[in-house]
């Protein structure tokens, strides 16, 4: 969420993401609770929609944040980490700048590689309508564990999975247990946030 309101403000200033409509995200942000996090975001596990697009530039584990706003001001926005897990936020209802939107998009790998302005339009249908299915989540985690082993460059993100993996009890070759997708995306998302280069 965070992320989102500080593109948000890049596009908007700063005063506007600190007023009204941005309350409720603003306090979780710097105050934290789970009322507003529960309630105001999804787990995202489709393929990027404009993923064939950015791959030539931003690599296969790429990360991006786009916000979008409608014609009431409602404000959404969708951040995928290293092509492996992705969130979607509500971050405003109404009332916020209306029909703006504004992309960062990364290399994972290269992290000077990024931009703002790549033109990876994430479809309004799509962004509106984000879901959740096991299957695509353990495809990405698969493909993403396949990329680490092939390319050797991600020793301590590949660290952080079969950390987060063993600790919940699992061993190579385990299937992934529905119960355990939600903690075990959350705990790889959130490792990875922490993780440092």
């Amino acid at each position: 969420m965070k992320s989102g309101l500080v593109l948000w403000a890049t596009s908007v200033g700063i005063d506007e993401v600190q007023g009204e409509p941005y309350h409720a995200p603003w306090h979780f942000v710097t105050s934290g609770g789970e009322v507003f996090y529960r309630s105001n975001t999804k787990l995202d596990t489709r393929p990027l929609a404009v993923l064939g697009g950015i791959v030539p530039t931003y690599g296969p584990v790429c990360n991006l944040m786009h916000v979008e706003s409608n014609a009431a001001g409602c404000l959404v926005g969708h951040l995928t980490l290293f092509d492996l897990v992705a969130f979607q936020a509500v971050l405003a209802d109404a009332g916020g700048t209306p029909d703006r939107k504004m992309t960062l998009v990364s290399n994972a790998e290269k992290p000077e590689i990024w931009s703002t302005t790549v033109g990876a339009d994430l479809p309004s249908e799509w962004l509106a309508a984000p879901e959740y299915r096991l299957n695509d989540a353990r495809a990405r985690l698969t493909g993403l564990m396949s990329h680490c082993t092939k390319s050797g460059k991600f020793a301590e993100f590949e660290r952080i999975i079969w950390s987060v993996l063993e600790r919940s009890g699992l061993r190579e070759g385990d299937p992934i247990p529905v119960e355990l997708t939600d903690k075990i995306s959350d705990e790889i998302a959130y490792s990875s946030c922490l993780w440092r280069k």
